[in-house]
């Protein structure tokens, strides 16, 4: 809680959040005797809570562990954006050839198509 109270100075507040009553000093003292008692409570009467409290430790950090991973492994496999930018545009640019291309031999097969038919058009007229 000590780090929530010196949240609550740091923001400039000097009244108390429980009653709004202003507060004597902004002088956080560490009472060890509390802590201790605390302590004994929860080593002697819960034992669960403090299990409890290791087990969210553990998850905690083994839940900071696997994010790292993940973003290591991420960062492994993502492509930088400029790379990704430049291939699409080199895809774009082969579609674009790729169907003139298409166009291109399309137009040829109807020359050949027209030049063959006159061929063989000469080739009657010759023979006949």
């Amino acid at each position: 809680e000590r780090d929530a109270i010196t949240q609550w100075f740091g923001q400039g507040r000097i009244k108390s959040p429980l009653t709004n009553a202003p507060l004597g000093s902004r002088h956080l003292t560490p009472n060890h005797t509390l802590r201790k008692a605390i302590d004994n409570f929860l080593t002697e009467e819960m034992p669960h809570l403090r299990d409890q409290q290791n087990q969210l430790d553990n998850l905690e950090a083994a839940i900071k562990l696997r994010e790292a991973d993940l973003a290591n492994q991420a960062s492994k496999n993502m492509v930088p954006k400029d790379e990704y930018d430049r291939v699409m545009a080199l895809l774009a640019r082969t579609q674009q050839d790729l169907a003139r291309t298409q166009r291109d031999l399309a137009d040829a097969r109807q020359v050949m198509m027209a030049v063959g038919s006159q061929l063989l058009t000469q080739a009657r007229g010759e023979a006949g």
